[in-house]
Formats: structure tokens, sequence, C-alpha cells
């Protein structure tokens, strides 16, 4: 999803610029001779000095030089002597002072506060407040960057910039309601920044999950739908919009809906296809799960756990212990897909293998108190009932009901299996791959 970084003129682009030749009016062109002789004879003319800045301003970004960036600071700093009241010059010479910091990577944020205050008129505008600068420049960590992104917020509310990452520190510490709450006042004051709109999207899709695994309620996905239809019409280039899209298909149960439009991010970047393959397990299309070849483009963690979950669908015992053998060497490897696919080898008398995958769990991944207790029935070292015991909410309900469904299977008792496939999909946690497969197991079932 997303960090967020000032917009400046590229630092390469000015350090480049100090190795070019000085700009030297012997080779001015006559329009520049023109205005620097208006200054001339109007020294105290604010509107010929604006011009003549307004033209060394675009020659500096065609072609960055120091010599011409020392002329340009004098041409601004004069005048804002001349006109402290004309916004143009502050403006300018603040922000090229931002470019300027990034070059030499040192600020003086006192002397910058102190300049920005003179001219409260910045802080109306997008553009970094001095403390985002530092933040930058010194990229600090956990308390001290959450205290500069809030100050930057506090000093300038319409730097959009600053809004964001704010936000996005919200949603990475699982605090999805303050993430919405910055972006919502953000958008009060800019409704026209697509990152805004994006950002709002991909919140509130979670929050709209924030009470599955407590009450299985979902917040109404119409108007979350709605704005992500519009992203993806403003930037039909954009497989990220796409995905977003397809994603909220999905958790509206719309899955056809959820594969064209991972089609389309797929289609504009092949990296997406592993998020493809996961809507075609959503949408009860396992061969096209199982037959997928995983190309370099894919994630290989989210092409072999989709198609460890397809497998164990179409009861492809044999691939689904392989597979598992495969994931757990994969540096994204998580428990489940390690769980899940031990059965695989279980299902095929092969001890062995079945015990190497859950000893690899137990002592290479990380766990938390839950997933210790499905490793431990797995192990055999709980019953049904304790695991049962342990599940504190539907999501833990759903996954103790998933490996048990795999053990009675294991035990030849598949009639009961499938009881529990309809009690994991009644509990409708649906972005689980549990939801995924009992949805299969029902539909295969009634064929």
């Amino acid at each position: 999803m997303m960090f967020y970084r000032i917009v400046l003129l590229a630092g390469a682009i000015l350090l480049s610029g100090c190795e070019s030749t000085s700009t030297q009016n012997v080779n001015a062109s006559p329009e520049l001779v023109g205005l620097e002789q208006q200054v001339k004879s109007y020294p105290n003319d604010s509107q010929a000095l604006r011009n003549l800045v307004e033209y060394q301003l675009k020659a500096f970004e065609r072609e960055p030089d120091y010599d011409l960036l020392n002329k340009l600071q004098s041409n601004l700093q004069q005048g804002i002597k001349q006109a402290p009241n004309d916004r143009y010059f502050a403006f300018h010479y603040y922000r090229l002072n931002l470019q300027l910091a990034f070059v030499e990577q040192e600020y003086d944020e006192q002397k910058w506060q102190g300049f920005y205050n003179q001219h409260p008129f910045l802080s109306t505008l997008d553009i970094a407040p001095p403390v985002y600068v530092s933040y930058l420049l010194e990229q600090p960590q956990d308390e001290k960057m959450l205290a500069a992104l809030k100050q930057t917020v506090r000093d300038n509310p319409f730097f959009m910039n600053g809004a964001l990452e704010l936000a996005y520190y919200y949603y990475n510490q699982d605090q999805v309601e303050l993430a919405l709450y910055i972006v919502d006042a953000a958008r009060k004051r800019d409704d026209n920044y697509p990152d805004l709109k994006s950002d709002w999207v991909l919140y509130q899709t979670e929050y709209a999950l924030k009470n599955m695994c407590d009450t299985g309620t979902y917040k109404p996905l119409d108007d979350i739908i709605t704005e992500s239809r519009l992203l993806t019409q403003s930037f039909p280039n954009d497989p990220f919009q796409f995905n977003l899209l397809a994603d909220l298909f999905r958790l509206s149960n719309k899955t056809t809906l959820a594969v064209y439009t991972a089609q389309k991010a797929a289609k504009l970047d092949p990296s997406y296809q592993s998020y493809l393959n996961e809507m075609y397990l959503w949408d009860t299309k396992i061969d096209k799960v199982i037959d997928y070849e995983i190309t370099d483009v894919d994630s290989k963690a989210e092409v072999l756990l989709t198609q460890i979950y397809a497998n164990i669908v179409a009861g492809n015992w044999d691939k689904v212990g392989s597979l598992a053998g495969r994931y757990s060497q994969v540096d994204e490897a998580r428990i489940y897909g390690v769980l899940y696919g031990a059965y695989g080898y279980k299902m095929q008398g092969n001890s062995q293998g079945h015990r190497e995958l859950l000893n690899f769990a137990s002592e290479h991944l990380e766990l938390d108190d839950w997933q210790k207790g499905m490793l431990s029935f797995a192990k055999g070292s709980i019953d049904e009932a304790q695991l049962m015991a342990r599940a504190s909410n539907r999501c833990e309900q759903s996954e103790a009901l998933f490996i048990a469904a795999l053990n009675h299977i294991e035990n030849d008792n598949a009639e009961l299996a499938e009881t529990y496939w309809q009690r994991i999909y009644e509990l409708d946690i649906r972005t689980f791959f549990e939801f995924a497969v009992a949805k299969n197991k029902i539909k295969a079932a009634k064929k």
C-alpha cells in the first residue's frame, strides 16, 4: 500500500547541475538581458523583479546550477523586501530552499520555522512545513516519527502528504479508525487529491471488516464500491485501483465481478496474477488455480498457498503435501499453509512428511497463542473439544472447524466433515481461505 513523500525537484538533477557550467551573461538570451535591464532601470519595481524571477525559475527547472540558484535566492529575498505582502516571492523562496535542503542534506528547521510563521499563508497551501522536511531528512522511528507527523498536520492541515503519511502510520498500527479520521479531515480540505480517495477506499474496506471476527457483521459497502469504481475510471491504467475494487467485490460476495476486475489488474501488471488466482478460488473455479504455473513475476508464497487450498478442495492430497513442503521454504510462509498442508502427507500415510512440517511450524514460524493451540491439535496434544474451547471469536472458530474437518477426513469420517464446511460457511468470514474452501466444498456436494 503506500509511502508518501513531498514532491520536490529530484535531488539527482540538482546535484548534476552542480557540475554544469555557470550561467554567464555573455550567453544570456535577449529576453533575459531585457528583463535584467528592466530591473536595473527600475530597482523598486516589484513587477519587473517578478518577471525576471519567473524567467529564472523556468531556466532553473530546465537546467539547475548553483550560480543561477544564488541569483534566484538574491532576487527572491529582494522581492520579499520590496513587496512583503506579495505571496509570490515568499512562496518561491521557501519552496526553493526546501529543494536545497535535500541536495545539501541539512536544514535549519528553527530558521525556516520563523520564516514560516512570518508568512502564515504557507500553512494554507499544499506544501511541507519545516518539521516535515526535518522528518524526511532524519527518518525518525516509532514515537519520534509519530510526533513529527502529528506536528506536520497541526502546522499545515492543507499539506496532503503529511495527512496521508500520518494516516498510513495509524493504519500500520491497526488503528484504522484514526487513519480514517485523518483522511476524512483532509478530504474536506481537498477532495480532488487522488491518493486521499484511494487511501479512503483502502481504510474503509478494512473498517468494514472490523467486527467480522466478533459479530460477523459488515459495514455497508455500496458507497465504498462507488468511490472505488470512480477511481478505476479516473486511473484506468493503475492495477492497484482494480485490485482494491476486486477485494470489495469479494467482500460483497460478488465473486464473478471480483474475478472480472482482478483480471483487469493482472492484465495491467502480471504481478497481480497471484491475487487473481485467489479470486478464482472464491469464485469456485479451482481448476484455474490448480493448473496455473508459477512465473517469475508471481508472489510464490501467495500462489502456493492458494494452490494448497484449491487442492484441499479437490482432494489431491499428494499435491497438498508437496505444495506445503515448497511453501514452507519461502520467506513469507505462515502457519496455515504449513499446518493444513501437513494433512496432505497424513492423508497419504506419510507420517514423516507430516511430522517434518509440524516441527518446522513449531521451530521456525512465529505463532500466537491461538496458532499454538492449532499446532497442538495437529500434533494430537489436545482434542477437538479443547481446541474449540480455545477459539475466542468467529475467526478462530472458522479455523478450528477447518482443521477439525481435515482431521475427520483423515479418520475416514467425511460425512461429519461435510457438516463442518457448512458451519464454516455460515460463520461468513468472507476474506478467509477457510470460507472459500467451504464454499467450494458445499457447491461440489450439491452436484
